[in-house]
């Protein structure tokens, strides 16, 4: 195959110890499979060119396929590789066969399908430190002699953390404690006909993730005078590490222990008909969902300062249908792909304890004469003149609730054309059509029911009106002196520092408050591959390609500052590859060696702003390596 590609049976992943995607990446070059925050925020990458899944408007930029389905999230394939009969790596742009978002690559997982005779039935367990305990097995049996017969495979995966808390407990975080089954049924009616069903279902609930501290920002690298959260956390938790040995010790010190939950299930059929000795109808339907849920503490702190829940459903309906021609000389396949899909998801930053006394000591005791002055005078006026009020008070959810609708069309063709024996043209177009509507309502809710104060856009707005209360206060105390009524101004100054809330917009994007967002996004694009190879002999293949690959534009489902845009462009990419596959059979050796350069257009980021995460188009880069596999 004229394409850059790693393959693993099912065998050969037993012998490599390959048990899920994390597994896969040691064995497969370029391949990388990382979590952040949560199980929930899982992704991957190719040749260095992947997508976070902190933001549910991102779709991956690797196509991730189980039996030919498209799975939409990311974190929905990190669950255990059971009974499984290949797992394919397609390295660089797939922008003709897949079914979508495949400008990085393609990862395809194949299942063990149903057989008459049994003899793919299996029970396995592996045990392993950290208390790591992996079960797994499956059956077929036949219903109908050679017409009907089913499968049923199950597994179960759990093992202790590998990360410790030191006030929780030793070994609590990054644990695993996932589950499994799929069910399938495979007819064949005759030597013509297949239909294939397949119903499946995992869950994953873990305590994940930890994050240990490699470095104190107690105080700035060479910046002098410059501190960080560290510098004031020690007043209001009683553990603040500086990193070194706690981070290679694997040590973490937080409020509560995270939680990480997700439930994937799913419906396919697939049907290949063999018209006649040249054609093959393919037909491929399914029906997808998946639930996630994780609530962690994200200042990573034994500080009770806040944390985020994140709650999301997403369900989708796709169908693939193909025409296949074989040949003499000339192979090719056409084919129509649609898929729809609706997001829902509602998320939640709340506030603890001593979120209000970390956010005040930001400000050193700035405000500690107004605050004095304030509750002095209302004590005296029994209250006529109010007190000062909490500025972020314990039990806000700074919230949002976002839907998305999501519609793609796609037709699609390909062939190989043989010139001679040893040289064959590979070439192949895709259109998409994709559009996307969103919907985010925003709401801050403190305790009581109370409204949001939206008096200072940021702390410099804050610390102006801190000076200009104060001025006031001390004309409210000389006018009640003198036996006279304060002025509308002078109590209107102060107002904002006697109403619950009052530092939370100030806080920037992460707590202010914005308009509802209501907006649409549509765009389609031409897709394609050009690859020419010649086969000297069986034991030789050199081949060079061209190849584009294309991602949607979308929606920024998190909270974002006001004026930043909600949508973002496509990303789309285009890659050179010049690669060999040589066999060695005296030496039983295999080599398969490729050189390539990427280019990426429009590269979609998430990216960490200080108070909160900005998704936008980044701009474009270049990537050139190359890679040799032996085998």
């Amino acid at each position: 195959m004229p394409v850059s590609i790693t393959t693993f049976t099912g065998d050969e992943m037993a012998e490599a110890v390959i048990k899920d995607m994390y597994d896969l990446q040691t064995n497969v070059s370029g391949l990388c499979a990382f979590q952040s925050q949560s199980a929930t925020n899982s992704s991957f990458s190719i040749r260095g060119v992947g997508t976070s899944s902190q933001n549910f408007g991102l779709e991956s930029s690797v196509g991730l396929y189980v039996d030919g389905v498209y799975r939409a999230r990311q974190n929905s394939m990190i669950n255990n590789l059971v009974d499984v009969a290949a797992v394919e790596v397609l390295r660089g742009p797939q922008g003709t066969l897949f079914g979508k978002n495949t400008p990085s690559g393609a990862i395809l997982v194949s299942t063990i399908a149903p057989s008459h005779d049994g003899d793919n039935s299996f029970i396995e367990a592996t045990f392993g430190n950290y208390g790591l305990v992996n079960l797994s097995g499956a059956m077929s049996f036949s219903a109908i002699e050679d017409v009907l017969a089913f499968r049923a495979t199950a597994f179960s995966s759990s093992r202790d953390g590998t990360i410790s808390d030191v006030i929780l407990g030793e070994d609590t975080l990054n644990d695993r404690n996932r589950w499994g089954a799929r069910f399938q049924a495979l007819y064949t009616p005759n030597d013509d006909v297949s239909f294939r069903v397949i119903a499946d279902y995992s869950g994953i609930g873990e305590i994940c993730c930890g994050a240990p501290v490699q470095l104190s920002n107690f105080q700035a690298l060479e910046i002098p005078e410059k501190f960080g959260s560290d510098a004031t956390l020690p007043s209001l938790c009683g553990t603040v590490f500086a990193g070194g040995d706690a981070f290679y010790d694997r040590e973490v010190a937080v409020s509560f222990l995270p939680e990480s939950s997700m439930t994937d299930r799913g419906l396919s059929a697939e049907l290949n008909w063999d018209i006649d000795d040249d054609y093959t109808f393919v037909s491929i339907s399914a029906y997808r969902n998946f639930e996630s849920f994780d609530n962690l503490d994200t200042d990573f702190t034994d500080a009770d300062l806040f944390g985020t829940s994140n709650l999301s459903e997403q369900e989708s309906f796709s169908q693939e249908i193909r025409l296949d021609y074989t040949g003499d000389k000339l192979n090719y396949i056409l084919g129509a792909y649609y898929f729809t899909q609706e997001l829902d998801l509602e998320y939640s930053l709340y506030t603890d304890t001593l979120f209000n006394p970390f956010f005040l000591a930001q400000f050193q005791g700035a405000f500690d004469p107004l605050f004095a002055g304030l509750d002095g005078i209302s004590a005296l006026t029994s209250g006529f003149i109010a007190p000062t009020a909490v500025a972020a008070p314990n039990g806000t959810g700074v919230d949002h609730v976002v839907a998305q609708e999501h519609e793609s069309y796609a037709l699609f063709a390909q062939l190989d054309y043989q010139f001679t024996d040893e040289l064959t043209l590979t070439a192949g177009i895709r259109y998409t059509d994709e559009s996307k509507d969103l919907a985010t309502e925003f709401s801050e809710n403190l305790p009581g029911g109370e409204d949001f104060p939206t008096f200072f856009a940021n702390t410099t707005e804050l610390a102006i009106g801190g000076g200009l209360a104060g001025a006031a206060l001390g004309n409210i105390g000389a006018a009640l002196l003198s036996g006279q009524a304060p002025t509308a101004a002078d109590l209107e100054a102060t107002r904002p520092f006697q109403t619950i809330g009052w530092g939370f917009n100030a806080l920037g994007a992460t707590t202010a408050a914005r308009p509802n967002i209501v907006e649409s996004i549509a765009d389609d694009q031409i897709t394609g591959t050009l690859k020419l190879s010649w086969q000297p002999n069986r034991d030789t293949l050199v081949y060079g390609s061209y190849g584009t690959g294309y991602k949607s534009g979308g929606t920024n489902t998190g909270r974002i500052a006001n004026g930043f845009a909600p949508l973002f462009d496509a990303e789309t990419s285009q890659s050179f590859e010049l690669g060999i596959k040589k066999d060695f059979r005296d030496y039983d050796l295999r080599i398969n060696a490729a050189a390539h350069y990427t280019t990426v257009e429009d590269s979609q980021a998430n990216t960490f702003t200080g108070n909160g995460f900005n998704l936008q188009n980044a701009g474009d880069y270049e990537i050139s390596g190359f890679e040799v596999e032996a085998t």
